[in-house]
């Protein structure tokens, strides 16, 4: 048995580049000692980059990236017709989260 819980950062940060998330689902991590650290590198560096923000609708309430905002549809959102005759029903981030 190998004690994983002295591993710096670093290096679960490079862990965390070499294996895709497919590959974290496949490890069997018994007592959950390194693949949830590995989640959460592979979460940080995908909400380093600022494209990535993840908000919070305030109709619905479920969780958006904002970079994504404008290819979802909320159900509960105010629908409008934009300049196309499209009917458009976006989440609107709330800023109380």
């Amino acid at each position: 048995p190998i004690d994983l819980n002295c591993l710096n950062p670093e290096l679960l940060g490079k862990l965390a580049d070499l294996l895709s998330v497919d590959d974290l689902d496949d490890i069997h991590d018994r007592k959950d000692k390194l693949v949830s650290r590995l989640y959460m590198r592979k979460l940080e560096a995908l909400f380093s980059n600022h494209d990535h923000v993840l908000s919070r609708c305030a109709f619905c309430g479920k969780l958006f990236a904002s970079k994504n905002r404008e290819k979802l549809v909320c159900g509960k959102a105010k629908m409008f017709i934009d300049f196309h005759g499209n009917v458009i029903a976006e989440h609107v981030p709330s800023s109380h989260w």
